[in-house]
């Protein structure tokens, strides 16, 4: 744990000193504006809270392929990766640690995104189920963590890394319905979307609000998020490990 913690300080100085790395959080209230707008005006107020939990999924993912990508490829372009992975803490918990401190910061793009909506559209949503939806949040906080972890250890080998980081972003916000409900993509896509934990995630958010009666199987969902963060970390570990172990028996870190 110390690893971690040590992994938050830093990752809160590097922030404090590159603030770009939050750029995302400026993006976030132009794609609610572009949304609202778009359900204000075709008077379908049932997609109200598509447009505004649209783009504060969307960040969520955007931090989540950046951070993975960004972290490693930041470290390997100032000469410090070396030196992480020599050192007697695994690279993994300094890594964790540095993606939950910009994570901790992700929620501000729901808050952003209710503001806009809020302010410049008059419109206000009713939560019917308030204590689902902070619990639906911090597991899906959980599960960007870990998914962000997966990202490290795919591109902890690659100088490719924008071209990757490029390719997961689009792609996902359709599988996982952020851009379009999943019930319109065709029926074969729809086992894949729901290895996406923003397809679970986005869809419990918007129960939260929309279902003024009970949630429907609303543990199991839950835990299919936890459990597609618990995968994904676990799935980052295994990378993580093995690479680093790998680069310091052929000292091949800065030649990749």
């Amino acid at each position: 744990m110390n690893a971690v913690a040590a992994g938050f300080r830093l990752q809160l100085a590097v922030m404090r000193r590159t603030p770009a790395q939050l750029l995302v959080l400026l993006t976030t209230p132009l794609f609610s504006s572009m949304f609202l707008a778009i359900a204000v005006h075709s008077g379908n107020r049932s997609i109200l809270t598509d447009a505004v939990f649209a783009p504060a999924l969307m960040s969520l993912w955007m931090l989540a392929v950046g951070l993975g990508g960004g972290i490693i490829g930041g470290d390997r372009w100032a000469g410090v990766l070396e030196l992480l992975l020599v050192a007697p803490t695994p690279l993994l918990w300094t890594v964790v640690g540095r993606i939950a401190a910009t994570t901790s910061l992700a929620a501000l793009s729901l808050v952003e995104s209710l503001l806009v909506a809020r302010l410049g559209f008059g419109v206000s949503l009713t939560v019917h189920h308030p204590l689902l939806l902070v619990g639906t949040l911090l597991v899906t906080l959980f599960a960007l963590v870990g998914t962000a972890a997966m990202f490290a250890g795919l591109f902890v080998l690659s100088r490719a890394v924008l071209l990757f980081q490029n390719a997961l972003t689009y792609p996902f916000y359709i599988l996982g319905g952020v851009l379009v409900p999943l019930s319109y993509l065709p029926s074969w896509l729809h086992p894949v979307s729901k290895l996406v934990f923003l397809s679970w995630a986005g869809d419990l958010l918007r129960d939260c609000v929309d279902r003024a009666g009970p949630v429907d199987g609303w543990p199991w969902r839950l835990l299919a998020v936890a459990g597609l963060g618990v995968a994904a970390l676990a799935a980052g570990t295994v990378l993580i490990n093995r690479i680093s172990a790998r680069v310091r028996r052929t000292g091949s870190a800065a030649v990749a």
